[in-house]
């Protein structure tokens, strides 16, 4: 497990950045460090930094260990330490789907309803606004940016993953989904790291692809929506535990165990050194220590 956690915490640091963005704005409700963890408590390893009082459904953090919480209308970045750097509004789209925003300077929102994909910079600033139907999708329920600013997209009629430019033309399409597997694959997320695209079905689970959206296999894993991609490795949390699955060996390894009974996570996510987690009342943030 050592290793492992070191291999993430690595890739963290390496992408860190020292400065940081000052802020005098207001902050979130941030519960004292000295207030009982139970987290903390079941996890030695674990030392709680922050409690950070929140009702936001989805959130997610990015390389710089900023915070993004969203609720039906607004997404609000803050700091590590809970102060307000920057808020989003649209309810021009109806339910936000999914949050990305490993890439501090793509923030990726989707609406499913509208079939809207909204990208934003580091100051969550629209920097673009994709009708996937002008594209001709009209029922797509996973989509990503790629790392060369194009899209991944899984094409329901056709039963391809199709990479496309931003003016939608195909660049590359897997071979038909529909007649590899006895059921149709029924897509949720989109995950795409410099060597791998990663597709997450609604009952068959993750599917495997390369970077030109060639089929490679289908993944053993629990279903979980609660997942980040870093390079080639996969970051998941199932029942209150966190694990690290290496695309490349299919190792899993299990970095964080059960946590303590009657919890209720939403998600939990890993940024260098930092373990953030959602829950229904609040977001806590620990230091995994070595």
């Amino acid at each position: 497990m050592k290793n492992q956690l070191t291999t993430i915490l690595v890739i963290g640091a390496s992408v860190f950045l020292s400065a940081q963005i000052n802020s005098s704005q207001d902050s979130l409700n941030i519960k004292g460090v000295e207030s009982d963890s139970l987290l903390a408590f079941y996890n030695p390893n674990l030392q709680e930094l922050n409690r950070l009082e929140t009702d936001a459904h989805i959130f997610s953090t990015d390389i710089l260990q900023n915070i993004y919480l969203a609720d039906s209308s607004e997404l609000i970045k803050y700091d590590r330490d809970g102060n307000l750097l920057y808020r989003f509004s649209n309810n021009r789209y109806g339910q936000l789907t999914w949050l990305e925003a490993s890439d501090p300077f793509h923030t990726q929102l989707f609406y499913e309803d509208f079939q809207r994909l909204i990208l934003l910079d580091n100051t969550l600033s629209e920097i673009a606004n994709y009708n996937l139907q002008d594209f001709g999708y009209y029922q797509s329920s996973a989509v990503t940016l790629s790392y060369d600013n194009n899209l991944w997209i899984f094409d329901s009629i056709t039963g391809e993953l199709r990479k496309i430019d931003r003016l939608g033309k195909v660049l590359f399409a897997s071979d038909n989904l529909f007649y590899q597997f006895e059921e149709n694959p029924v897509p949720l997320r989109l995950l795409e790291s410099k060597q791998f695209v990663l597709l997450l079905d609604k009952k068959q689970g993750f599917f495997l692809f390369d970077i030109f959206g060639k089929f490679l296999k289908r993944l053993d894993l629990p279903i979980t929506q609660n997942i980040q991609l870093r390079r080639d490795l996969l970051i998941y949390e199932s029942e209150g535990s966190l694990y690290l699955f290496n695309l490349k060996t299919f190792d899993t390894t299990e970095l964080m165990p059960n946590l303590y009974p009657g919890n209720s996570i939403k998600n939990l996510r890993l940024e260098s050194n930092l373990l953030y987690e959602l829950t229904d009342k609040d977001l806590e943030i620990f230091e995994v220590k070595n």
